[in-house]
């Protein structure tokens, strides 16, 4: 069996390899193929550990598209053109910013409508009401659905 895993070789092979060896695939340029002589060329974005599906981002012109591939169809994946860059990814303490940015002015937002806001972890809480993130009108948790219309309703006012 090929340490390096440039090749892996038959969804047998490719599901005993552990978590660990997965990593060393993520943002890597691969051609995969799959049963029924098809194939995909792309850099993997997420393996599942559970079912060895893949998600690929394939080169479309000047963008790229997402491509979900089943795990139990995969006969084969080979890593290719080590010298491509993967597709810009947006970093994760950016989104963070941003999220943090989005709570702080949320909490300022409720505060200036009156209501009695504090902050628990990562969530906004007030009365039966929390707010989790990335703070959306998607993202409000409560019991009653009156108050999470009301929710709604005040935070897509917000400006």
């Amino acid at each position: 069996m090929n340490e390096n895993i440039s090749e892996i070789k038959g969804s047998s092979d490719f599901s005993k390899h552990d978590c660990v060896s997965f990593l060393n695939l993520l943002n890597k340029y691969v051609k995969v193929k799959l049963l029924k002589n098809s194939e995909f060329e792309g850099f993997i974005r997420c393996i599942d550990p559970i079912s060895h599906s893949l998600i690929l981002s394939i080169a479309n012109h000047s963008t790229y598209h997402t491509v979900v591939v089943p795990g139990h169809a995969i006969i084969d994946v080979t890593e290719t053109h080590t010298d491509l860059i993967p597709p810009i990814q947006t970093p994760a303490s950016y989104v963070e910013d941003i999220s943090v940015d989005r709570k702080s002015n949320l909490i300022s937002w409720l505060k200036k409508n009156l209501l009695p806001v504090t902050e628990v972890n990562d969530n906004i809480v007030f009365g039966n009401v929390t707010i989790i993130p990335p703070y959306s009108i998607n993202d409000i948790c409560t019991d009653n659905t009156i108050v999470a219309m009301q929710m709604r309703k005040l935070i897509r006012q917000m400006p």
